[in-house]
C-alpha cells in the first residue's frame, strides 16, 4: 500500500530589478532551478503569478529607479511513496533556495499525510511567526529570516 503526503500553500515574494520584465525572468529562473519536492508519480506543482502590486522606487544614491514587483507562488502536490519527514526536508530545501534568491514576505503552507500527521507553517515578515512548537518550524523560520537579510536588489 502506498503512503502519500500532501502539500498546499502560498508564498508571497518580491523581486527588485531595473525593469518589470527582468523581475519576471529572474523569478521564472529561480523557480525552474529550485530543488524539487518529489513524489513517485508527480512532483509538487509550483505556479507563480504577478500579484498586481508593482512599485517603482529609488534604490540607490545615484537615483536609479528599480521596480519592486510582488508575486504569489502557489504550491500544490499529492506526493506518492513519501513520508511526512521526506516531504518536509525537500520543502525546506526548496524554501532555502527560494529565500536566498528572492525576498520572501509571507507564506502559509500545510503538509500532511494519510495518517493525520500535519505541520502548518505560517510566517509574515511584519508579525511574529506563529509558533507550532516543533523543531521543523523553528528551523524553517530561522532559515528564512537569515536568508532574507542577504537578498539585495539585482542590477
Amino acid at each position: 500500500m502506498s503512503r502519500w503526503t500532501h502539500i498546499l500553500g502560498a508564498i508571497k515574494i518580491e523581486g527588485c530589478y531595473l525593469t518589470k520584465k527582468n523581475n519576471t525572468k529572474h523569478i521564472e529562473s529561480v523557480i525552474k532551478n529550485a530543488p524539487k519536492v518529489t513524489g513517485s508519480e508527480m512532483d509538487m506543482s509550483v505556479i507563480f503569478q504577478n500579484s498586481g502590486i508593482s512599485n517603482m522606487s529609488i534604490c540607490d544614491e545615484r537615483g536609479v529607479k528599480r521596480y519592486y514587483t510582488q508575486y504569489i507562488i502557489t504550491i500544490y502536490g499529492n506526493l506518492r511513496d513519501r513520508i511526512l519527514k521526506q516531504t518536509q526536508n525537500e520543502f525546506f530545501e526548496f524554501m532555502d533556495y527560494l529565500s536566498k534568491n528572492v525576498l520572501v514576505f509571507d507564506f502559509n503552507i500545510t503538509i500532511h499525510d494519510d495518517y493525520n500527521e500535519m505541520f502548518s507553517y505560517h510566517w509574515n515578515e511584519n508579525f511574529l511567526p506563529m509558533k507550532f512548537s516543533d523543531k521543523y518550524s523553528d528551523k524553517l523560520l530561522k532559515m528564512i529570516e537569515k536568508n532574507s537579510k542577504k537578498v539585495r536588489c539585482h542590477y
